[in-house]
């Protein structure tokens, strides 16, 4: 697939990029080699292969889920500059 340069400066600004001529052209190159390589992966056969299935027998290291006991709000806000009931007030964050 052929990515053009509009659709780099289009990822570029989703991204918050600000990349050269030249580095955009290296993105571009790269962008195709991993669809190359996604196309490549599409032509297995993965007919009854689960989804989940891992080349090492791993186990999940994570604990399982439990309810624990939490901080009350006021407890959690006591050293926050501002408060507003069982809410932190922050600066508004404005778009660019």
């Amino acid at each position: 697939m052929r990515i053009d340069d509009d659709a780099v400066r289009t990822l570029c600004d989703l991204a918050k990029l600000k990349l050269a001529p030249e580095e955009r052209e290296r993105m571009r190159g790269d962008l195709e080699q991993i669809l190359e390589y996604v196309r490549k992966l599409d032509e297995l056969d993965t007919e009854g292969v689960p989804p989940t299935t891992h080349v090492l027998g791993l186990v999940s290291p994570l604990r399982g889920d439990r309810v624990e006991a939490v901080l009350p709000a006021s407890e959690a806000l006591r050293n926050s500059p501002e408060q507003a009931g069982d809410a932190l007030v922050v600066p508004q964050v404005k778009p660019e």
